[in-house]
């Protein structure tokens, strides 16, 4: 009995042990929320309010349609997520998210992309997308599940408050 005891102990402090020896995750909690979201559809219509039973079709009007973040909240930072409804966005000249739309004085607007089901974006084999096909500005932002296809420039150009060639906690993944 007294070796089952100490036995149990034993294993006791191993748990405690473990316990104290795993690092500290860190956790982000809301500093990088999206707050606010605008849909698209290849058949939408720039006039409908971007819900998802009323997406609107051009990737400018998508962006207009996301506020810019509030002077001395978040450091002025706002973050919206565009979602691209399943379909082919044909664009003779890419979407573009210059840096007019993104920083406002001292607030801006970081804008995430993410496609919904099948989603491409550019010209066709016939007819290529001149310059780059998804240009986006901020920090803390994602490009998520969209093919981007026949350019003749690059497919995503992205940059931050420093230069276009720097960019900072920016995530590009796919579910394809």
């Amino acid at each position: 009995m007294r070796y089952f005891l100490l036995l149990i102990l034993l294993l006791r402090l191993q748990v405690l042990e473990a316990q104290f020896s795993i690092a500290t995750p860190v956790i982000h909690q809301g500093a990088y929320a999206i707050t606010d979201t605008v849909y698209m559809d290849p058949n939408g219509s720039d006039d409908a309010p971007g819900t998802f039973s009323e997406p609107v079709r051009s990737f400018d009007v998508a962006v207009q349609r996301l506020p810019f973040g509030t002077a001395g909240i978040n450091g002025g930072n706002a973050y919206g997520l565009i979602l691209l409804k399943e379909g082919h966005y044909l664009t003779t000249d890419g979407f573009h998210q210059f840096v007019n739309t993104w920083q406002n004085g001292d607030v801006y607007k970081n804008i995430s992309v993410e496609g919904l089901g099948e989603v491409t974006i550019g010209g066709t084999p016939e007819q290529f997308s001149t310059g780059h096909l998804l240009q986006l500005s901020g920090d803390h932002i994602f490009v998520r599940n969209i093919k981007l296809q026949y350019s003749t420039g690059i497919g995503i150009l992205l940059g931050t408050q420093c230069s276009v060639w720097s960019a900072g906690s920016i995530r590009i993944d796919s579910k394809m």
